[in-house]
């Protein structure tokens, strides 16, 4: 019954918008629903494919895929036989009242395992068919806002995340105003303020 009714919105929906396909985005699943996942995306590929082909159109279906969090939800290997393309979301790996870091950084430091390469690796291990794979970038960055203090050898960072920034934003109103701090270990830049 989810099928047909899921099914059923969206090709209503999708006719209104004239697309050839749909992306699915689950966040969160939980890893006892994974194999109910499976059958609900080949199912649902089915449906759309019997309901595209009555109009003489190919169906397009496409899986988002988490970065870090709940990715051994997602069986790649099960899911490619029916998805058209997997987009890893390679973003957001440091956000909200987490660790200060990058959105995305390229190799993981000694604060974090979060990263893109490890991310890649994960599902390169699971079986993810590199030809089906987008590995999608942010073009943003983060506001971070505090101090760094030093006592001695140790530095104490009392950042808190505050906002996202576009990149148009981050250009208009802080290069000029920061110095360019190049961290080797994430192979990351970072932008510091130091007036504030």
């Amino acid at each position: 019954m989810l099928i047909k009714t899921t099914s059923d919105l969206l090709l209503n929906r999708k006719d209104s918008i004239h697309g050839d396909g749909i992306d699915l985005n689950f966040e969160s699943l939980p890893y006892f629903k994974r194999e109910k996942f499976n059958r609900f995306v080949k199912k649902f590929k089915e449906k759309l494919d019997d309901e595209f082909e009555k109009k003489n159109k190919e169906f397009f279906l496409s899986i988002t895929l988490p970065a870090f969090n709940s990715k051994d939800n997602f069986d790649v290997k099960e899911l490619q036989k029916h998805a058209d393309l997997l987009i890893i979301m390679g973003y957001d790996y440091h956000i909200g009242d987490e660790v200060q870091g990058a959105v995305a950084p390229l190799q993981s430091s000694e604060n974090s395992s979060l990263s893109l390469s490890s991310t890649l690796q994960h599902y390169q291990e699971q079986g993810i068919d590199p030809s089906k794979t987008i590995l999608a970038l942010p073009y943003y960055g983060s506001l971070w806002v505090g101090k760094l203090n030093q006592s001695g050898n140790t530095v104490i960072n009392t950042s808190t995340y505050e906002k996202p920034l576009t990149y148009s934003e981050i250009r208009k109103k802080y290069i000029k105003l920061t110095k360019e701090e190049w961290v080797r270990q994430n192979c990351v830049k970072f932008l510091i303020n130091e007036k504030n």
